[in-house]
């Protein structure tokens, strides 16, 4: 077991705070600030408001939606891959009352590794609590027990370094001598865990190199290298203490923030990943024993970022597809589903990389968690309770099977269908659907004597990846009446 114990900052290393912070802001002004503007720190006139005004929109965001953020994805496959080799605290500056949610946040996600958790309050004027330190450096020095601070201030980085401690800068547009990339900056993480425990060789300064182990490449801006003086440890304890806006973090961080694109985009980039593929994959092309599943051809894969979500089209695939009806969402649900999945699409836009396998399963839960839940629940009108409608429906997706499509399973619920379905060679899904939702669209309108959006605008597709989902897919298509008591349903079908 290693000896060192690295100190972890939470916002904007553990996870994307002032991203989703900066989304949010962007939407309740009206305003598109753009990632590469922001280049002061703390960015207030940038913003164009005060510095009280830009502290108060962030307390205002961490008390509604902190508890929603997502880990780092590369952070977190960091701590499975190498999470063992050291002792892991965190270090958090943040005001005193959003201390616990930050701590709750901290150990829901990462408490396999980090277990205990410190903070330096960031000072508010109505603020009234004792003063213990004024900056992380001084709780660092009182601590006594820290070899690494993973850190994105530089100003913290600096001071940590002055008393001997070792520490990597995470890259950060307010950062001028961070690593090139987040790869980078874990890859000298793991350099320095390499390298040893303390030692009593002084600081050196950002920047400055130190041999590095074999098979690593040599510091440069990014890292603080230099070690730690050695001292008598202390035994470790949780307290808090009391920073000036100079130096706390909500006023010596800035921006992480999406470039201001949107729309649709076709993939060529980051944004987007391949679907979540189980291991091993079966062949594209093959069938299983019961004949019904077909492996996709994962090389086939076309993708593209719609409105709210991704979409793929892919060979030999079969897809479970939702169309909900336009009043079926409260709009209070579909807003704050609409920010959490933006938080998840910008953090890998801001990376410059296409979605994690993890991202897109998170994706994946947060439509069948959310969306799902509210949708059993039958909020709105519920046109496909009428019988007529339903038909029209039901006929609609029967007439393209056999020669279009195949269909596999489907189930009409009073305000969303689910269907299962693989398209026939020369078929696309995108296709398929839009004539779905065209056509029923306009006959149910007729049919109710009403005008106006009929379906919400974007559909949800998902591959069906293997042959045990399938399985499980194909189960909870044709159950979900019962699921949400409803017996004796007639509008459904499962192969």
């Amino acid at each position: 077991k290693s000896s060192q114990t690295i100190a972890w900052d939470v916002d904007d290393v553990l996870n994307g705070f002032t991203a989703a912070w900066l989304h949010a802001y962007n939407r309740d002004v009206g305003a598109n600030l753009a990632y590469k503007e922001i280049t002061g720190n703390p960015p207030h006139q940038i913003l164009g408001i005060s510095l009280e005004e830009y502290l108060a929109s962030l307390d205002a965001f961490r008390g509604k939606h902190y508890d929603r953020l997502e880990p780092v994805p590369e952070v977190l496959e960091w701590f499975d891959k190498h999470g063992h080799m050291a002792r892991h605290v965190a270090l958090s500056a943040v005001p005193m009352k959003f201390a616990p949610a930050s701590a709750k946040w901290t150990l829901r996600h990462f408490g396999k590794w980090i277990r205990s958790f410190h903070f330096v309050p960031s000072r508010r004027t109505d603020d009234a609590h004792p003063m213990y330190d004024s900056d992380k450096a001084s709780f660092l020095k009182w601590l006594a027990n820290v070899d690494l601070l993973v850190e994105d201030n530089e100003k913290n980085a600096r001071a940590a370094q002055r008393l001997g401690i070792e520490t990597i800068i995470f890259p950060q547009p307010w950062n001028s001598m961070a690593a090139s990339s987040l790869q980078e900056s874990l890859k000298l993480l793991c350099g320095s865990m390499n390298s040893g425990g303390r030692s009593s060789r002084p600081a050196r300064q950002v920047g400055q190199g130190r041999p590095a182990p074999a098979g690593v490449e040599p510091c440069r801006p990014g890292m603080a290298c230099g070690g730690r003086s050695s001292r008598p440890a202390r035994p470790l304890n949780t307290t808090g203490g009391e920073t000036t806006p100079a130096n706390n973090k909500d006023t010596d961080a800035s921006l992480s923030a999406p470039d201001g694109t949107s729309g649709t985009l076709k993939m060529s980039g980051a944004g987007l990943a391949r679907p979540p593929q189980a291991e091993p994959r079966p062949t594209a092309g093959t069938t299983s024993a019961q004949g019904c599943f077909t492996a996709p051809d994962w090389n086939s894969l076309d993708t593209r970022l719609g409105t709210h979500l991704p979409h793929w089209n892919c060979k030999n695939a079969i897809y479970h597809v939702v169309m909900r009806l336009a009043d079926s969402l409260p709009k209070d649900v579909l807003t704050s589903w609409e920010h959490e999945r933006d938080n998840i699409l910008d953090n890998a836009k801001h990376l410059g990389r296409e979605l994690t396998d993890n991202e897109q399963k998170r994706l994946q839960r947060l439509f069948s968690s959310e969306v799902e839940a509210c949708l059993d629940r039958g909020i709105g009108k519920c046109w496909l309770r009428i019988p007529q409608v339903a038909e029209i429906i039901q006929d609609t997706l029967r007439h393209g099977d056999g020669t279009k499509y195949k269909l596999h399973a489907w189930c009409m619920m009073p305000s969303h269908v689910h269907v299962m379905v693989e398209p026939n060679m020369n078929f696309r899904l995108d296709d398929i659907v839009k004539s779905w939702t065209s056509f029923t669209g306009r006959m149910a309108n007729q049919a109710l004597d009403r005008h106006g959006r009929f379906w919400q605008a974007e559909p949800y597709d998902h591959i069906i990846r293997d042959e045990l989902e399938y399985a499980s897919q194909l189960g909870y298509v044709y159950s979900n009446p019962e699921k949400v008591g409803i017996t004796d349903w007639p509008w459904r079908f499962r192969i």
